[in-house]
């Protein structure tokens, strides 16, 4: 990475058209993206989703300092494996599934993958509670610890299958019901 110091004066002029572009915009910043975009994006996008339009509707209330805005979704899962996991931990993963995620998953970071099938396509590749659990129930028997991770995509790559809300409510009930089981959902092609 490098910064382009040379270049501040004509990249502000491409800047200008943005509200409050200044020098320091041009420059190596906060790693986890600028505060007033990830503002933007907790006050506006998640928080909004997360409670609907009443504010009553729940407890959640997500700040900026709760997002972090990165360049390419590859890397960020990298990212948030490593963190969730250590060296030899488990993540289950919805098969057929992405192929980067494999890199993702085991170049660094050292994790194995538990494959969990999907029903097939007359099924619209869904994901069932019986297959998660016995996918979990897998990682336990064969390591002795149980599995750190559960990455889902949606819209699916490459089945292209959109998980429901039912379907992602129905997941994360049976997530937080393992210990220490975090959900990871890339949402890149949504």
């Amino acid at each position: 990475l490098s910064e382009n110091s040379l270049m501040q004066e004509e990249l502000l002029e491409k800047f200008n058209a943005a509200p409050d572009a200044t020098k320091i915009d041009t420059m190596y910043g906060d790693y986890r993206g600028t505060p007033m975009f990830r503002k933007i994006l907790a006050d506006k996008i998640f928080s909004k989703r997360l409670r609907g339009e009443n504010k009553e509707n729940s407890k959640i209330e997500i700040t900026e300092e709760d997002v972090t805005v990165g360049a390419g979704a590859g890397a960020l899962v990298n990212h948030i494996l490593w963190s969730l996991a250590d060296s030899g931990d488990a993540v289950l993963l919805p098969s057929p599934y992405y192929n980067s995620f494999e890199f993702d998953i085991m170049a660094r970071n050292d994790l194995s993958i538990e494959r969990v099938p999907r029903t097939s396509e007359q099924q619209s590749f869904g994901l069932s509670l019986k297959r998660l659990q016995d996918s979990y129930e897998s990682v336990v028997e064969k390591t002795g610890s149980p599995p750190k991770v559960l990455l889902l995509c949606s819209p699916d790559n490459p089945t292209g299958r959109v998980y429901s809300k039912s379907e992602l409510y129905s997941i994360l009930e049976w997530c937080s019901s393992k210990e220490e089981l975090h959900i990871v959902v890339d949402e890149l092609y949504a």
